[in-house]
């Protein structure tokens, strides 16, 4: 190297420690459920579809049937630390959930895909890989397809750590519930999600209103962002509050905050009076960059513009039934 050029390189256990180091293991395994869910959307599907998670504490494996990946997206996307402007989906954003999903879990990694043209796997030995220079991968296999489109990651070699909350029945009742929440129209209408081959059932929540006071709506377009909300007294008087999805994916859940405009600008302060209030925030856009979800999809980035005008909007529609 000339003495008069930098190394400015990052190594790549530190690298894989920052990447991993801020996502909870549950957001981690649902970050591999947004990849499945983004396959179907990418196919077009209109027909139900599956996605089949299995853990234990001796391993970590997700399967879908969501149309899987083909060789040039393998070869050029999915691997890469970040993402291009044209490896976009609904709901990967910065290209590095499956990356930091399955680096958290374990030191040994077998990836699977199937996209009914061809059929390729990728072995990844981590401790080994993090001695190389290269940041590359290399497929083990790579044929025509079986004749059966699908992805299926396996993680080996679970962290310690792992191995005790997979084996854990209060984790896999914990991991069922946010699933059934985050995943509640995907559940509905397009995929079903098995948890060690138990079924996991959509958050029981009616999105329709009571005939006795017609509820409010407010759709409009902002930089990209198509936004649509419905809000009202509701029949239901559990879960009150604002319910905010992204992509149709739930990002906050019955909030009651100055998150989604309470207490503040002529709203009042929360009470259990307004509890048959509820209201619908849907965000959606081709582009989910433009969407004001955090980069670990658990929460809203609430000082962003976008949002400021949605969060005016909602609170517009909040007034009258306060």
């Amino acid at each position: 190297m000339s003495h008069d050029v930098i190394n400015a390189s990052p190594t790549k256990e530190l690298f894989i420690d920052t990447l991993v180091r801020d996502v909870s293991i549950t957001d981690a395994i649902l970050d591999l459920v947004d990849n499945a869910i983004d396959g179907y959307i990418r196919n077009e599907y209109t027909e139900r579809k599956k996605v089949t998670i299995n853990l234990s504490s001796s391993g970590f494996e997700i399967w879908d049937s969501c149309g899987g990946i083909d060789v040039n997206s393998a070869t050029n996307e999915v691997f890469r630390f970040g993402v291009t402007r044209s490896a976009i989906h609904r709901l990967g954003v910065y290209g590095i959930g499956l990356k930091r999903s399955i680096f958290k879990m374990g030191s040994n990694i077998i990836f699977e895909s199937d996209d009914l043209k061809n059929y390729f796997r990728v072995d990844i030995d981590v401790e080994g890989w993090k001695k190389k220079a290269e940041w590359e991968f290399k497929f083990t296999d790579l044929r025509k397809s079986t004749g059966a489109a699908f992805t299926k990651i396996s993680i080996n070699n679970l962290f310690n750590e792992f191995k005790v909350t997979f084996g854990s029945n209060k984790f896999h009742n914990e991991l069922s519930s946010r699933i059934s929440k985050t995943y509640f129209i995907f559940l509905k209408n397009n995929v079903d999600i098995l948890l060690n081959d138990n079924p996991i059932v959509p958050f029981e929540l009616s999105i329709g209103f009571s005939e006795e006071i017609e509820p409010a709506h407010k759709s409009f377009s902002v930089n990209g962002v198509d936004v649509s909300l419905t809000a009202g007294a509701h029949p239901d008087y559990e879960n009150p509050g604002w319910y905010i999805f992204c992509n149709n994916r739930l990002i906050i859940l019955g909030d009651c905050t100055g998150l989604t405009g309470w207490g503040k600008r002529g709203v009042p302060h929360y009470h259990t009076k307004f509890n048959r209030f509820k209201g619908f925030a849907f965000l959606d856009s081709e582009d989910p960059i433009k969407l004001p979800w955090n980069t670990a999809k658990t929460g809203i980035e609430s000082s962003l513009p976008i949002y400021l005008k949605v969060l005016n909007e909602m609170q517009n529609i909040t007034i009258p039934y306060t």
